[in-house]
């Protein structure tokens, strides 16, 4: 048997292909942890390899996966330059402070998505989340009502005994137009 050889379970000898295309994947299915690692050694570089222990293994890995959902999309007319450390809506700055403007761009990498108070915490206090959450609710409220005053469409849901998401605002209801005055009778 020469270098890049390969065994098949039948024991037979099989030379490796030549000219695989880019679309071929090597499966290598065996429970020998080191029959796999030496099998990858000799197909290395013709093209990927998936090593599983058993043929459930692999149809796991390959079985076809529901697409994934589509990136949530900001709203129109919002911009976040983080480079800059700047947010606006419609042109308008936003002004936040340091805190407010990392659990927003935080919160906005994932509208939808229900935030635990320990992993905002982490990512924008650096810290671990203790006992007591008045920073992170000081900075929500905070939040909250410079979203709402620059008519920015989105809108922090409380996740109770979670923390806290992103969602788009419900549209606020028009104001209902005044009645149209009757004529005055005349007579």
């Amino acid at each position: 048997m020469s270098r890049g050889d390969v065994a098949t379970d039948a024991g037979s000898v099989v030379p490796p292909p030549r000219g695989i295309h880019g679309d071929t994947l090597v499966v290598v299915v065996t429970p020998d942890a080191r029959l796999r690692a030496e099998l990858v050694d000799r197909v290395a570089g013709l093209a990927p390899v998936l090593t599983v222990a058993d043929t459930a293994g692999a149809a796991e890995v390959l079985r076809p996966r529901a697409p994934e959902p589509p990136a949530t999309t900001l709203p129109a007319g919002l911009v976040l330059d983080t480079r800059e450390h700047r947010i606006s809506y419609r042109g308008a700055p936003l002004t936040l402070s340091q805190h407010e403007h990392e659990l927003f761009v935080l919160m906005a990498s994932d509208v939808g998505r229900a935030w635990t108070y320990d992993e905002l915490h982490r990512e924008v206090w650096g810290s671990a989340f203790l006992a007591s959450a008045t920073d992170l609710h000081s900075t929500i409220k905070r939040l909250r009502r410079k979203l709402g005053c620059g008519g920015v469409p989105l809108a922090i849901e409380t996740v109770r005994g979670v923390g806290f998401r992103l969602i788009p605002a419900a549209p606020t209801p028009a104001a209902p137009t005044p009645a149209a005055r009757r004529p005055e009778p005349t007579g």
